[in-house]
Order: C-alpha cells, then sequence, then structure tokens
C-alpha cells in the first residue's frame, strides 16, 4: 500500500470498519493515510496532494475504500484547510438552492450549518436534495470537543443493498416514483443571521441587485431555480410589507 500513495502512507485508525460485499475482504472503511513526514508544513502537504491527486492514485483508492480520512496534518486554520482542498485540484462545487445557512472562512471552505448544537443532523447525501451535488466532499475539524460532535459516515453501496435485502417492495417503490422534497425560504435579508435557514435571497439571489424591484428580482431568483431541471416552485404569502414574497420549492428525483 505504501507504494500506491507515495508520500501519504497507511496509518491505524480505531473507529474504520471492515466492508461487507461487494468489496473485497479486508477493505477498510475508511482508508487512512498520515504524511510520511510528520513535521510537514503546508506547502509539502499541498505538494504531496497534488502528487496524490494528479497520479490518479486518489481516485483509485476513493474507488477502493470509498473514503479517506487523512490524519494528524497540523492544518492551522481554514485558509491552510483550503490550501490543501484545492491542491487535489478538483471543480468548487457552487450551492444552488441551499436550505441551510454556512458561514464562509476560507475559499470554499464553511461551516457545515448554523444550526444549535442540540440538533441533531441525520445522515444524508450531500446535496441529495438536487440534481446538482459534489463529486467529493471535505470534512475538516480544527478544534474537536472533548464529548460528542462525532461525524459518522456511511457507505451508500453497503446500506443500499441493505435496504434492497431487508425492503425490497419499498425501494422498488422509491426506484419507480423517485424521491420529492419540498424546501420553503423565507424572505429576508440577504446577511440574516437570526436563522439557521437560508432566506430566498441567500439560497437563489446571487444575481439580484441592491436595486432591483421585486419583479426584477423574482424574475433573476427563477432564472436560478431553472438551472435545477427538477425543480417546480410558487411565489407565497406577498404582500404591501413582502413584495417579494416567500419562497417554496419542489425537487422531483429520479430513484435510479
Amino acid at each position: 500500500m505504501g507504494s500506491m500513495t507515495g508520500a501519504f502512507q497507511p496509518t491505524p485508525y480505531g473507529p474504520s470498519v471492515k466492508l461487507p460485499d461487494p468489496y473485497p475482504e479486508n477493505t477498510d472503511f475508511p482508508l487512512s493515510l498520515a504524511s510520511s513526514e510528520p513535521n510537514a508544513d503546508v506547502s509539502e502537504l499541498v505538494s504531496e496532494a497534488k502528487e496524490l491527486s494528479s497520479s490518479g492514485k486518489l481516485r483509485r483508492l476513493l474507488d477502493q475504500h470509498g473514503a479517506i480520512y487523512f490524519q494528524g496534518l497540523g492544518l492551522k486554520n481554514a485558509e491552510e484547510f483550503s490550501q490543501f482542498a484545492h491542491a487535489f485540484g478538483w471543480t468548487p462545487h457552487e450551492d444552488i438552492g441551499n436550505p441551510v445557512r454556512r458561514v464562509i472562512h476560507a475559499r470554499n471552505v464553511a461551516t457545515a450549518n448554523e444550526g444549535p448544537n442540540t440538533q441533531p443532523v441525520y445522515p444524508h447525501n450531500e446535496f441529495g436534495l438536487s440534481p446538482h451535488y459534489p463529486a467529493y466532499v471535505f470534512f475538516y475539524c480544527l478544534s474537536p470537543p472533548t464529548t460528542g460532535g462525532e461525524t459518522p459516515i456511511n457507505n451508500s453501496v453497503v446500506l443500499y443493498r441493505r435496504l434492497k435485502d431487508r425492503h425490497p417492495e419499498f425501494i422498488k417503490e422509491v426506484e419507480r416514483k423517485g424521491v420529492k422534497y419540498q424546501l420553503f425560504y423565507e424572505n429576508a435579508t440577504r446577511d440574516q443571521t437570526s436563522s439557521a435557514r437560508n432566506s430566498v435571497l441567500q439560497a437563489y439571489g446571487g444575481k439580484v441587485l441592491q436595486g432591483d424591484d421585486s419583479e426584477t428580482a423574482r424574475a433573476k431568483i427563477e432564472a436560478e431555480i431553472r438551472r435545477l431541471p427538477t425543480a417546480t416552485w410558487e411565489w407565497e404569502n406577498q404582500s404591501e410589507s413582502n413584495k417579494l414574497g416567500d419562497l417554496r420549492v419542489w425537487q422531483h428525483l429520479p430513484g435510479e
């Protein structure tokens, strides 16, 4: 394995598990890698990441294991994490219609959400409620809590197989009907922070200008929604005090 990963070397990780079929025996999930230079600075880590990605090794390891945990990198802040993440050369994902509010800390680095820490976030595919989803997802923790705060990850291939084995009729219906999501966005300012959810302007208003009237703003927002071919929408609660209105969006995604 060492020759496959170059400067990054496999290292033990207690929480990892062995994947069942259809994966080969003794396939770790996630695979854990650490830099061969324990005190490497961010420029060295960036160089190692570029080599791992450009050589095709990273994609092969992801296909084989499903996820990779980079241990002990010593990244000091969000800016260094951003440099490391961009070293892989992937196209940054553009959020379109994100229902949850996130705070930007560095280029293409943001909080996962701004909900209270008492609110659990259940397992989900990133942007699974949209046809526009990222191919790769990074998670980074600068200061882990002493208790709690874990981010569990699941292998979707294994999860799907188990669901199909245990609930074949349900899976058959999902594959036949698809999945429909309903999202509601209130009309609030672009910089609102009172809610963990995004407002209409935060989710779809990237091209809306400060001086745009309600009709112009609505047209620009609808143009953004149309970038998602599975979406339909409806304006609600329009009034003299809410001229733009609140927005309800449905996403009907195929089940196969």
